[in-house]
């Protein structure tokens, strides 16, 4: 690619080397200046200092400070001014340091000054501006990982090169102005005309120097924001900040309290767990807005997407889902914080451990909405995973990393969902006691340092005496280094009575990915509890037939699937198994300790298409279904009896949680196992079941009520009579409980899409309604949804041009979002060859998360698409991997369909 993004770089080979020459920490002195009119197009002003000690070297590589600038204006080291213009190269953002101005006695320390002007960013990276239409007021803040402090300040923007920040920043003086340290003075500032008079508009916030972290947790939040640090934790240890946007403070605020108890009790847990104080001065939580991520553990100021804060009724998924997004955020304050990894090629073990140890924290911290917590994380990131890890670009939990620019290629579900499954069969072999004692003996040894993957090993098998025997030596290679996933399926061996003599396990992988592990798993076996039917009143006597009335757990064994194709198990004269009936169900990953496709034998299949229900367990239920989905996938399972026992069951599933999953899994099921006659008439019988729901729910819904409010929308989209009754409940009086503001706008989309006469006034109406930033680009993608030449023309134009380059990126994203709807057969064949024809342009000359967007939006999901998609494919080079990987992974997906 030819873009900026591109030429501002760092190989792993250099940051090696340049590691190799600095001494020590790097010590940042930084003051920014955002006083001037923050504008779309605006500039902030940046003075810094980098101070650093090099190592002796006779014949020492060149050395450069990363930095991302408009113009750099002035540039001294140690005390010399050097020719800007000579130094600083504005395409490699990248600022030479003269050999002969360098001391290199590996004692004296060298100091750099730059004084240099910058951009604000609109894609969520380096110093974001938003413009809130609400209030009119700009609100900044910083994201910097992987690499991107450097539009900041000039640094060496490697985690393994840490330094400390001293941070001071000129700002409005009704700004809040947060960093990573404390703050310790806030002075305002005197009229810089010198006639002695106070300029009130102005101040100064100067914050304490941070201990020494990676760059990538620099971090700044300014504006207008709301909130404060009046609470704190540890008998007054550690101050605690809940900030966030003036127009979402009501929907946020509200929050404080739970807030604030999971921020408590998760550092008390993590303390407790780790053996070791929290390692900051002050803990601040931040929401912001256009947050390109969930998340960011930027050290003692973590910035949030505002997506968690709930302006729509807010169900206990969601509430659980924003804990699971803090807790895991705190944990990094430790694990990535204190301890850094050397190279990108351990994020994931960074992201994999913080995940686990997040749903691990909400387990044991009694959180009101944490009930569930493992069942949260298996219908999410463990979902995920395995839906990443069954595609052809499937890759290892650990990848070489050549490079800052391919840092996130395979930063997806296998980084964090397989990652922290994996994580959690560790634990469940090694024993709790173990691995926290080998976490205690890791944050001790390596506190303030960098670490790799052996180091963490290390430390956890020491405290377990040695590789345990269960965990044989080839472990890391198999799970960490090696692609792909295995399925599980039980055979059984019966003897001449009928009853069973063992259970086989026959594991299996994909030809391409052939790799059998090692799973620990535990096998659970249910018995049916048969009652009779009840005798109808009326009628002549009728012999009564038995039915099944409960689903009983017979006892549960641990077993070890060996990485071969059969292992026998549960052999044992009296034990779960042997010399005992067939159970009615029977599940081999009890408890979810294991990653790996459960495939059901065909007994268990029976029962849990016919007797869901009769399971009480939230997490097994969970787990059937998706057994089910995944046998409907792989053709071993009608799609339509999925559908349909899911049809027959979801009205009266219990969890919310399980619910959720559920639809999303038969939404996916009618898009892609499905022929467009068969979901259609499907997702109708679901609509007419979601509307009967909605119609029995009160002025205050259950979460479940909410659940099939907000599927029932897509599949109207499906069918304009169903799009029509939806933009119908818009005008009832008195309003549903369950349409939301974010539910009107998804029925105004439909309602555009399919052309409906009452579109543009139902869409003017939201807008009068709605006029935030979400409102704004709901909007947008209405406005791309409409079904005419005119509005798909607009659209199409904006998305090639220069415009969507500089605009909020959010904002594109929305627009894009509208632009495809599966019946509007005319627009999907006028515009796919039209796609096809501008990839490798996007990918070459836009920005990256450009690029991303325009692909994952507008991708045609058509055989037509699949056919240009291979021949595109085959067209491509070697150095256009991230365009082949994206074309590859929709190939899979049409290839399933």
């Amino acid at each position: 690619r030819r873009d900026k993004d591109m030429q501002d770089n760092l190989t792993a080979v250099d940051a090696a080397s340049r590691a190799a020459q600095v001494a020590g920490a790097v010590g940042y002195e930084l003051h920014v200046d955002v006083s001037a009119p923050v504008t779309a197009a605006g500039r902030f002003a940046g003075r810094a200092r980098v101070r650093f000690a090099l190592a002796p070297d006779a014949a020492p590589p060149p050395l450069f400070l990363n930095l991302r600038a408009a113009e750099v204006r002035a540039v001294s080291v140690n005390g010399a001014a050097c020719d800007a213009a000579a130094v600083f190269d504005a395409e490699r953002a990248r600022l030479s340091l003269p050999p002969d101005r360098l001391r290199r006695d590996g004692v004296s320390v060298n100091e750099v000054d730059v004084e240099y002007e910058n951009t604000f960013s609109h894609d969520g990276k380096g110093l974001h501006a938003f413009l809130d239409g609400v209030d009119g007021e700009y609100y900044l803040y910083t994201n910097f990982e992987p690499y991107a402090a450097h539009r900041l300040l000039p640094c060496f923007d490697q985690p393994d090169i840490r330094g400390t920040l001293a941070l001071s920043v000129v700002a409005p003086v009704s700004w809040v102005v947060i960093g990573n340290g404390a703050l310790r003075a806030r002075t305002v500032l005197d009229d810089p005309s010198g006639n002695g008079q106070q300029q009130r508009s102005l101040a100064l916030w100067q914050f304490n120097e941070t201990p020494p972290i990676a760059t990538y947790l620099f971090a700044l939040v300014a504006g207008p924001y709301v909130g404060g640090a009046d609470a704190t934790y540890g008998n007054g240890r550690v101050p605690l900040g809940i900030y966030c946007r003036r127009s979402v403070a009501q929907s946020l605020l509200c929050d404080a309290d739970e807030l604030l108890d999971i921020t408590k009790r998760g550092l008390e847990f993590y303390e407790g767990f780790f053996g070791m104080p929290y390692p900051f001065e002050k803990y601040d939580q931040v929401f912001v807005p256009e947050f390109p991520v969930g998340a960011m553990e930027n050290v003692g100021c973590v910035t949030f997407t505002e997506s968690y804060v709930f302006r729509d009724r807010a169900t206990a998924p969601q509430h659980a889902r924003r804990c699971e997004s803090m807790t895991h955020e705190m944990a990094h304050m430790w694990f990535g914080n204190l301890v850094t990894p050397k190279w990108f090629d351990g994020l994931w073990l960074n992201e994999s451990f913080a995940t686990y140890m997040a749903f691990l924290c909400m387990s044991r911290c009694g959180y009101q909405f944490s009930d569930g917590a493992w069942l949260q994380f298996s219908a999410g990131k463990k979902f995920w995973g395995y839906s990443e890890d069954q595609l052809s670009t499937s890759h290892p939990i650990q990848c070489p990393v050549k490079d800052m620019a391919t840092v996130f290629e395979n930063f997806d579900g296998i980084t964090y969902g397989k990652g922290a499954a994996v994580i959690k069969q560790l634990v469940f072999v090694l024993g709790m006691e173990d691995f926290q004692a080998g976490m205690r003996q890791y944050f001790q040894k390596y506190k303030w340092s960098n670490t790799t993957i052996r180091d963490f090993l290390e430390c956890l098998f020491a405290a377990a005496e040695g590789v345990p025997g269960h965990v044989d030596e080839n472990w890391a290679e198999t799970w960490l280094l090696r692609a792909g996933q295995n399925t599980l399926e039980p055979h059984y061996d019966f003897g001449n009575d009928g009853s069973v003599v063992a259970l086989d396990v026959v594991q299996t992988a994909p030809s391409a990915l052939p790799t059998l592990r090692s799973h620990h798993v535990l096998v659970a076996a249910f018995d049916a509890v048969e009652e009779e039917e009840p005798q109808q009143e009326a009628g002549p006597p009728v012999r009564q037939r038995q039915r099944v009335a409960a689903l009983r757990l017979r006892g549960t064994a641990h077993a070890q699937v060996l990485p071969q194709e059969r292992t026998r198990i549960c052999s044992e004269p009296g034990g779960l198994l042997a010399g005992r009936p067939l159970p009615a169900l029977l599940y081999i990953n009890y408890g979810d300790h294991a990653f790996a496709r459960v495939t059901l034998d065909p007994y268990s299949q029976a029962t849990a298409l016919a007797h869901m229900p009769l399971i009480r367990e939230d997490l097994l239920r969970h787990q059937l279904w998706v057994s089910l989905y995944s046998a409907a996938a792989a053709g071993g399972l009608s799609a339509r009896d999925y559908v349909e026992a899911a049809a027959r069951h979801c009205p009266g599933e219990p969890s919310s949680r399980v619910l959720q999953a559920v639809l999303e899994n038969v939404s996916t099921a009618l898009r892609r196992h499905l022929s467009p006659a068969e979901a259609s008439s499907l997702a109708d019988g679901l609509f007419v079941a979601a509307i009967r729901i909605l119609d029995a729910a009160g002025p205050t819904p259950t979460d479940e009520q909410v659940v099939w409010a907000r599927n029932c929308v897509p599949w109207a989209g499906r069918n304009r009579s169903s799009a029509e009754a939806l933009a119908r409940v818009l005008s009832t009086s008195p309003t549903p409980g369950w349409l939301d503001q974010g539910l009107r706008w998804s029925i105004v989309k439909a309602a555009c899409a399919w052309n409906l006469p009452e579109a543009l006034r139902l869409l003017e109406d939201e807008r009068a309604r709605d006029g935030t930033d979400r409102g704004k680009c709901a909007a947008l993608a209405c406005k791309s949804s409409f079904w005419n030449d005119t509005a798909k023309k607009e659209a199409w134009g904006f998305f090639l041009s220069k415009e969507a380059e500089t605009a909020s990126l959010q904002e594109v994203i929305a627009y894009m979002s509208g632009f495809l709807w599966g019946h509007q057969a005319n627009v999907y064949e006028h515009y796919t060859p039209l796609f096809f024809s501008e990839l490798r342009r996007f990918f070459h000359e836009k920005p990256h998360d450009l690029a991303t967007a325009f692909f994952k939006n507008l991708f045609p999901n058509t055989p037509q698409a699949l056919l240009l998609a291979l021949a595109l494919k085959q067209e491509l080079t070697e150095e256009e991997h991230h365009l082949r990987r994206s074309l590859q992974e929709s190939i899979d997906t049409l290839h399933q369909s």
